[in-house]
């Protein structure tokens, strides 16, 4: 396979774009609804046996243990970007400073990106403490966490990469697990389950458990099936040569880790998941926040596929079959669901995504049903969580109907939206 040079690759016209996608899923929506008699519903059911069949084979695929650490270890560089991050970063720092590693192939790089909370004074104390900390204080150049991790990996000299974000913990075997995987040559990054450590603030943060919870389990067995893993930001490794391959991270974005991961599929690279090297992270405890977040989530997700729809092609049949299977659930299904019950009430029909919708709603409770009882939760307790779980990812509908439209009207400033944080100092 050809590599890409992402550098030069387009990524204007986003705005027309989303609005050109907008346009044909609501008209394609009423045009099922003008079709005589079933046929609407047949072609609908029809894209529902399909999702099934996918979700059917990622149900029936058995989990394989994780590979054995190997005996050569790589030089490794983890790059951790702050801004006004001075709650956490103490805890983070001493976490990566207790690994398990070989001092002499673990550089410790953190990005103190403008902050205004004395972060940058946090870090100078704890490089007192920790000598072999490397703080780059950054004080110009382009906003937004991909360009401060360019300006990293610019630094960095390992062989590994590996992002966390300031609230980040990890076990202390985290490299020698996650870094067992790389043996694959074909492997280029390897994405670990994310854990909440907050879970009994409120019902938000336990539906986010629950969220993360689902994301791993679907994470695991689309590997198994030869479908597309997915980086997830914070508690992510990659191959040096497979990151500079994909001209590092994209800075025309505002989900790094989701526009990497299709930039690394698209060059034939694989990505792996270890489920059993979590990363602890603290989930948002109120509304806005969690409306912030999910904001640039949605927005992100699908930016991705606009700017790289011409070349999913080369992901193969399969991968492609599985990207379109969770992009339907995921983007399509929120954003028809309005059309489709405004124009069933007009035509007096039943709605013609009613049979998606049930299924990916079925599917996602599959999912976070076998994922809790993975991690042992009790019978109770599981289906508590799901039924929890199932009403609190209804917020994923106007967010993305909202985040949509106004990618479709409003131009987009790129900005480092910070995800504000609860725990003390650690």
């Amino acid at each position: 396979m050809t590599k890409l040079d992402f550098k030069t690759w387009p990524t204007g016209s986003r705005r027309l774009r989303a609005a050109l996608v907008l346009l044909l899923l609501w008209g394609g929506i009423y045009l099922l609804h003008l079709l005589p008699g079933w046929w609407g519903l047949a072609i609908a059911g029809g894209g529902t046996l399909l999702m099934l069949r996918h979700v059917l084979q990622l149900a029936l695929a058995a989990a394989v243990g994780p590979p054995m650490p190997g005996v050569d270890l790589p030089t490794v560089a983890v790059l951790v970007p702050c801004r006004n991050e001075a709650l956490v970063v103490r805890g983070l720092v001493a976490n990566l400073f207790s690994l398990t590693y070989p001092a002499e192939l673990l550089e410790v790089w953190v990005a103190d990106d403008r902050s205004e909370d004395g972060t940058g004074e946090v870090l100078r104390a704890l490089q007192e403490k920790y000598p072999r900390l490397r703080v780059y204080p950054r004080t110009e150049g382009a906003l937004g966490k991909s360009a401060v991790l360019n300006e990293l990996l610019a630094r960095a000299t390992g062989q590994m990469i590996v992002t966390l974000d300031a609230d980040a913990q990890v076990g202390a075997d985290f490299l020698t697990r996650t870094l067992a995987y790389f043996q694959d040559p074909q492997v280029g990054a390897v994405q670990v389950r994310r854990a909440v450590v907050n879970p009994q603030v409120n019902w938000l943060t336990q539906g986010q458990r629950v969220e993360m919870v689902l994301d791993a389990y679907y994470q695991q067995q689309r590997v198994l099936v030869g479908g597309t893993g997915e980086l997830r930001g914070s508690g992510q490794v990659v191959r040096r040569t497979a990151l500079e391959q994909c001209s590092g991270w994209n800075e025309a974005t505002i989900t790094d880790d989701l526009d990497l991961t299709l930039r690394l599929h698209l060059n034939g690279w694989q990505i792996a998941f270890a489920h059993e090297a979590p990363v602890h992270e603290e989930a948002v405890t109120t509304v806005p926040a969690l409306w912030r977040q999910r904001q640039r989530w949605a927005e992100g997700g699908f930016q991705r596929y606009l700017d790289y729809a011409p070349l999913l092609g080369r992901l193969g049949s399969r991968k492609l079959g599985d990207q379109g299977v969770f992009f339907t659930s995921q983007y399509l299904l929120p954003l028809g669901l309005l059309p489709d019950l405004y124009w069933s009430f007009i035509f007096g029909h039943y709605p013609v995504l009613g049979f998606l919708i049930n299924a990916a709603t079925l599917t996602a409770a599959w999912g976070m049903f076998q994922g809790q009882r993975e991690l042992k939760v009790p019978l109770l307790a599981n289906l508590q969580g799901v039924l929890g779980g199932s009403l609190y990812f209804l917020h994923w509908v106007p967010v993305m109907i909202f985040t949509l439209i106004r990618m479709a009207l409003c131009p987009k400033r790129l900005n480092w939206v910070k995800t504000p944080r609860q725990a003390p100092n650690r």
